[in-house]
């Protein structure tokens, strides 16, 4: 797409040594100094000279995903794939989803891809797979008109990790319903519908899974693994008699252990875990850390480097690879050294690694180019050249427009060819504009024409940074140089609907949590029991009350107990079975309840009678506004933006609360809810429990409005007496659009000439004067409520006083 940008360096002679040196094989060629945007450049001209693969190794995990997202832009995202990293080891009982399905997603590829782009990092390159041959047999292709048969296709899903389920939602999950099978993989965006005519494939389709309605049609399809811990029932059964003889190996060792001081419980409960996983597998359940079993079912695994034999390899700051993935061998080996000894997993599962030394001789050995801003390589490697590049970083104004206006004027009298690189249409709109004011002509990106020389271009293109190349006098320059910071694109799409929460409540408990029954009150929770009663054998909880008294639930009673939440430095007093004092609570809670609901009825009636005031679409400013956000917004937190802008232009007056844990991203929900209000001539106040919180807001709301013609104002103690005195009457007259502010912003004197909007931070923590106040301002101003705090305890503490 931007071949006019790389197309320059196909000429200098540095490059051209560069595909001399790489074409003729032997050795290896540093590239020194070359790093960012500069190392973008040059590898996507390599690519496109060489007519083979390539594979990129950088040093870190972040780094992989960042390189790829920035090639992408360059040689495009259909050749560019992203190998990434788990966090997590093999054995831990946890699944990262998404992780295992862009891996699965790239290995699929280079069984079929002619020439792409990998990026991966040392990380990633830890954990074996299956052989390309080996693979390849999980994979089902489907087409329209083919006889699959039903059974076959069923038996397929279950052996490569997709679980049944009665109604499809998330991905990894199938179900059947009549001729019609809905699956969802991990590599798509929407569940697939298959409908079957006998055995034959009738129709391949898309669909939405909150509506179930079908979205595209599709021909054909390649239905990839959940996992890559895969095997068949075949090889399970061959290899499960490989494993419980290192179950009873590891025993054996684990009983004789030195120093351990408890060896047969070790021994013990590695013989008992590894006989329930080995269960569940049997009996076809899928469970987070299966793959551990993959080295002990297979004995060939190997390196993901196979999947690309005759690719060229790429090392991108080897050192610095070498030296991170050192130490996290080392953070992995003290853990799975801990897990050995207390017989949580077995020496045959480590298999599934490989060392940091085996990775560093094997890419060392093979590496055709070195990309390094030091001169160093990895140990063993022979270098037979090495190049510099006459590439700069280019400069960084940072927001200093007219720095940049200067400097532009300057380079256009000269004859440079600049580059604007702004993903946001929005925001190169406003750039646009503001160029041409200052007589500055600027131009759309032309797709594959010529780039003219003295001409400013406007380019929808997301880049780390910026580049320089004096010698071709061509200048490119990203959101990161123009304003100081880089917005990341966004992922995928996100779906404004319902959105349900599946609760585990057994797997909440622990021995020794406290309890509430619905009947019997509060004890002590002692684990579950099988007992034998009346010929019949059931599980019950085992509950504790006062004096040792014991109540057994039954587990399918399980709703009417639920676990004690409360202050986590004051145990609770222990119910007495068949006692009154547990009524008496219940009856006192019922009164405060009840006269909490009529206060709530109340104010609700009155807001509900009130006329609020109806905000507009969002206008251009808006968007320009949300667009530069520099992080990827969470799906949660872009259903939280659509749902209270959606609230604001209606003229109801608003009152939301939005909950979630410390850094998830409520602040720039509330943010984004601000703007709306300030742009149509509304004043915003924003309510925080404590100084610090309201200097933190006021510097962050002051970041982020940079730009935009919005005065905020900050009270709090901390000002001194003249400077409340100048925002209280700012806010009065209408001269200051938003203020950030403790209590101090509910005292008698503040009035507001339009309020709007109020934000309300923890609201939990102000006291029984403060939230009298605030009702009267809740009348019929909109209301937005910001909480760190789960709301059962909130609820609790409101309760308890």
């Amino acid at each position: 797409m931007f071949n006019q940008l790389i197309e320059p360096l196909r000429a200098w002679t540095e490059t051209k040594k560069l595909f001399t040196a790489v074409q003729s094989g032997t050795g290896t060629v540093l590239g020194q100094g070359v790093r960012g945007t500069p190392s973008l450049f040059l590898l996507a001209t390599l690519w496109q000279e060489l007519d083979q693969k390539m594979l990129i190794v950088t040093s870190t995990a972040s780094a992989a995903e960042h390189l790829s997202a920035d090639l992408a832009v360059l040689v495009g995202t259909e050749r560019c794939l992203h190998f990434p990293a788990y966090d997590l080891l093999a054995h831990e009982e946890a699944y990262e989803k998404e992780v295992a399905g862009q891996r699965l997603f790239v290995l699929n590829k280079l069984l079929t891809s002619a020439k792409p782009i990998v990026i991966t990092s040392w990380p990633a390159l830890v954990r074996k797979v299956l052989p390309p041959q080996k693979l390849a047999t999980f994979m089902t292709r489907v087409t329209i008109g083919e006889k699959v048969g039903w059974d076959n296709l069923l038996r397929k899903l279950v052996t490569v990790g997709y679980e049944r389920v009665p109604k499809v939602e998330a991905p990894g999950e199938f179900s059947v319903r009549g001729d019609i099978i809905d699956l969802y993989p991990l590599d798509q965006p929407d569940p697939l519908r298959i409908e079957f005519f006998g055995d034959e494939v009738d129709s391949i389709r898309t669909f939405n899974p909150e509506t179930q309605k079908s979205v595209d049609k599709l021909e054909t399809i390649t239905i990839l693994p959940v996992r890559e811990g895969l095997w068949t029932a075949e090889q399970f059964q061959t290899g499960r008699r490989a494993i419980e003889a290192f179950v009873q190996r590891q025993s054996e060792r684990l009983s004789k252990l030195e120093g351990n001081k408890n060896p047969q419980e070790g021994a013990a409960f590695l013989q008992k875990r590894f006989a329930e996983l080995l269960e569940k597998i049997e009996n076809g359940l899928i469970f987070p850390g299966m793959d551990r079993f993959l080295p002990l079912v297979h004995d060939e695994l190997v390196p993901f480097w196979s999947y690309l034999p005759d690719a060229l390899l790429v090392l991108h700051e080897p050192v610095r690879g070498s030296e991170y993935l050192r130490t996290l061998e080392e953070e992995n080996s003290r853990i799975i050294g801990g897990f050995l000894e207390r017989g949580l997993i077995l020496p045959e599962e480590t298999r599934i690694y490989l060392s940091g030394n085996e990775i560093q001789a094997s890419l060392g050995a093979r590496a055709k180019l070195h990309l390094s801003t030091i001169n160093r390589t990895l140990k063993g490697s022979k270098v037979d050249s090495v190049l510099s590049f006459p590439m700069r970083i280019a400069p960084d104004y940072a927001g200093q427009f007219k720095k940049l206006i200067q400097d532009l004027k300057k380079r256009v009298g000269k004859r440079w060819t600049v580059v604007l690189g702004i993903p946001g249409e929005e925001r190169r709109r406003s750039l646009a504009e503001a160029l041409r004011a200052e007589d500055l002509l600027t131009n759309d990106w032309p797709g594959d024409g010529a780039l003219v020389p003295g001409q400013i271009y406007l380019a929808p293109l997301s880049l780390e940074e910026g580049v320089e190349l004096p010698s071709d006098k061509l200048l490119l320059l990203t959101e990161t140089e123009l304003y100081g910071r880089k917005r990341r694109p966004k992922k995928g799409k996100v779906r404004f609907g319902k959105e349900g929460l599946k609760l585990t409540d057994l797997g909440e408990l622990q021995v020794g949590d406290y309890v509430v029954h619905i009947n019997h009150g509060i004890g002590k929770y002692l684990g579950i029991n099988k007992l034998e009663i009346g010929g019949a054998s059931r599980e019950y909880l085992e509950i504790e009350y006062a004096d040792a008294d014991r109540l057994y639930v039954p587990t399918d009673q399980v709703g009417m107990v639920q676990k004690y939440i409360g202050l986590e430095d004051s145990p609770p007093r222990i119910n007495r079975l068949g006692g009154s004092d547990w009524q008496k609570v219940k009856n006192r809670v019922q009164e405060s309840i009840k006269e909490m609901a009529d206060k709530l009825l109340k104010l609700y009636a009155d807001r509900f009678m009130a006329k609020g005031y109806a905000y507009p679409p969002d206008t251009v400013w808006q968007k320009e506004f949300d667009e530069a956000f520099i992080y990827e917004e969470t799906p949660d937190q872009l259903r939280a933006i659509h749902e209270i802008k959606k609230d604001m232009e209606s003229d109801r007056p608003m009152d939301r609360l939005l909950c979630g844990d410390v850094g998830y991203g409520k602040t720039e929900v509330a943010m984004r809810a601000a703007f709306k209000a300030v742009t149509d001539g509304k004043q915003v106040a924003v309510l925080v429990p404590t100084t610090i919180l309201a200097q933190q807001h006021f510097q962050t709301f002051i970041q982020r409005f940079s730009g935009y013609p919005v005065n905020i104002g900050l009270l709090s103690r901390f000002q001194s007496p003249a400077e409340q005195e100048r925002v209280v009457k700012g806010f009065k007259n209408g001269t200051l659009d938003l203020v950030i502010g403790t209590h101090r912003l509910l005292s008698k004197d503040v009035a507001f000439k339009d309020l709007g909007l109020l934000i309300v931070d923890e609201e939990q923590k102000f006291g029984v004067t403060h939230k009298e106040r605030l009702k009267e301002l809740k009348k019929n101003v909109d209301v937005l409520t910001l909480t760190a705090t789960p709301i059962p305890r909130t609820l609790h503490m409101s309760l308890i006083g």
